[in-house]
């Protein structure tokens, strides 16, 4: 039983390291840079963002079994966010951090 907390102990502090990573990594974007896109069959970074913030809420959503249309309407929210800081923060607290 000790080597599962430790382990869940670890992965834990990888996550919160990830989300820290992330956050700072999305506050250093320029305004004129959400909307860069490296290929045309690839997501701009806004959307980028907005899709790795989204994930651990979304996620939650889904383990927690909740309709589809709450999973798409959690999505649609995420999606609509053009605010760097909004990004970082939902992250952290959708992570529990």
């Amino acid at each position: 039983m000790e080597a599962t907390k430790e382990l869940k102990d670890f992965l834990f502090e990888e996550l919160e390291l990830i989300v820290r990573t992330t956050a700072g990594l999305v506050r250093k974007i320029s305004p004129q840079d959400w909307e860069f896109k490296p290929r045309e069959n690839m997501r701009t970074i806004r959307e980028l963002v907005s899709h790795l913030v989204a994930i651990p809420a979304v996620d939650l959503l889904i383990l927690q079994e909740n309709s589809q249309d709450d999973v798409r309407a959690l999505e649609a929210t995420f999606d609509q966010e053009h605010d760097p800081e909004f990004c970082s923060i939902a992250c952290s607290r959708d992570c529990g951090l």
